[in-house]
């Protein structure tokens, strides 16, 4: 009886036992997928590569200097231009004598200015950074609309044009611009040609390849051969060796067969004991 009640809690023990075992693993599960979730929660999605895209032209509107020193003139301050060369600009205004552009340079690269009585343009296909201060004025108020033209890479389409209608003797403008070279995009042929290229290249690598294992086992191919010839060559020489010895042994022993009887009589004889003499005779 004293065993048998001894052998009930080992029973519960073990209950309890596999009762926490399950219970555990339960808590590690739940805690492993919670941490699981925070990490794909917090762990930020890859942002795919965009294609880089030519700066726009700035669209931000001039802006009037109402602290100039005659109400009579406009004074436009146009925001700074980024732009990819060549670069041209051009301001058309109403007829008048009167007019100039000045144009400072960073570098001092080369540029080109044409003024007219209707219009204005700056030209350059250097990449530097410029001043730009356009003064037209005249004798009486006129009542315009001036065009500033912007234009970046050869193209109108990345160009920005704007309007101004103004009342006034004339009108000032001052701008600063940068250019820079325009990024270069591969076209489908050069696509093509890298990737021919890349195949060629690619193709004469794996030949070169193929040919130097070639020679290496053809060189192998030699060594081998040599040893072999070597190995025939000796092999040769022992054979044709031991065949001479085994000719001359057999030679000999022929020869002492044949001459054993005349070695035999040649051989001495032993020589005869006395014979004892008998007592008493």
């Amino acid at each position: 009886m004293m065993f048998e009640n001894l052998e009930i809690p080992k029973k519960i023990n073990k209950k309890a036992l596999f009762l926490l075992t399950l219970l555990l693993c339960s808590a590690l599960a739940v805690t492993a997928s919670c941490v699981k979730a925070q990490i794909t929660q917090t762990t930020p999605s890859p942002t795919p590569t965009a294609t880089p895209t030519p700066t726009a032209v700035p669209t931000a509107p001039p802006v009037r200097d109402t602290g100039a020193p005659s109400t009579n003139m406009y004074s436009i301050n146009m925001p700074n231009y980024a732009l990819y060369s060549p670069v041209r600009i051009v301001v058309t205004y109403t007829y008048t004598q009167s007019y100039s552009i000045n144009v400072t340079s960073f570098g001092q690269t080369l540029h080109e200015e044409l003024s007219s009585p209707t219009s204005i343009e700056f030209d350059t296909s250097a990449d530097d950074v410029y001043q730009i201060a356009i003064v037209v004025s005249y004798a009486v108020w006129v009542n315009q609309t001036v065009t500033i033209s912007v234009y970046q890479n050869s193209t109108g389409a990345e160009g920005q044009t704007i309007q101004l209608a103004m009342d006034s003797e004339g009108f000032t403008i001052n701008m600063l611009v940068s250019t820079t070279p325009p990024p270069s995009y591969p076209t489908e042929q050069e696509l093509v040609s890298g990737l021919l290229d890349g195949v060629k290249n690619e193709l004469l690598g794996q030949e070169v390849n193929q040919q130097n294992f070639l020679n290496s086992v053809s060189a192998g191919t030699i060594f081998v051969g040599a040893l072999a010839a070597i190995a025939f060559g000796v092999t040769i020489a022992t054979l044709v060796l031991y065949t001479h010895n085994a000719r001359k042994l057999a030679k000999i022993e022929a020869f002492l067969n044949k001459n054993e009887v005349f070695i035999k009589k040649a051989e001495p004889k032993p020589a005869e004991k006395p014979a004892e003499k008998k007592g008493g005779s």
